[in-house]
């Protein structure tokens, strides 16, 4: 997913991309985006929130970017550290850049997550709600947009659950 909206999306208008991706194993960073996204670096998921943001600040330096763009991250840094999110991507963009923040969103704010999601998606990560985003980019950012995507996510489910039943039997043996 990072590397086609890469190209389709951040490619065309600039040379030098950053892509922060994530990953059980630590962070993906920079890379041109004609060759292959990245090279890891090694911070695992229990140094999470501060540390990670702290090491990857100190990695790009005085760099700044055309634009950034998060997919999926915010929700993993825990909301203690939103703030500091919005931070280094502020500092990470030249004074006329663009930030798109992509993420699963709460109704409600919380500072911790539900404990399933807590285990199996989300580890030491939670859902920010409107208003947790809103106080961490105040006077950093700009709001241009804001759109809610969830009435989408239920046709979408059952297009998944209807193609991997269909699917199955011709790839069960793999699993």
């Amino acid at each position: 997913m990072v590397a086609a909206a890469t190209r389709s999306v951040v490619a065309p208008y600039t040379r030098d991309v950053l892509t922060i991706v994530l990953t059980r194993h630590g962070l993906t960073e920079r890379s041109n985006p004609e060759q292959h996204l990245g090279q890891r670096i090694d911070v695992g998921l229990s140094d999470a929130g501060r540390e990670q943001a702290e090491a990857l600040a100190r990695r790009i330096g005085d760099e700044r970017f055309d634009r950034i763009v998060s997919i999926g991250m915010i929700e993993h840094v825990g909301y203690k550290n939103y703030r500091q999110y919005m931070e280094i991507a502020r500092r990470c963009l030249k004074p006329d850049g663009l930030f798109l923040l992509h993420t699963i969103g709460a109704d409600l704010s919380q500072r911790s997550g539900e404990p399933w999601t807590e285990k199996y998606i989300f580890p030491g990560g939670v859902l920010p709600s409107g208003s947790q985003l809103a106080e961490a980019f105040e006077g950093k950012f700009r709001l241009l947009d804001w759109h809610n995507f969830g009435h989408y996510y239920d046709p979408t489910l059952l297009a998944w659950h209807r193609n991997f039943t269909k699917g199955w039997s011709s790839i069960k043996e793999r699993y």
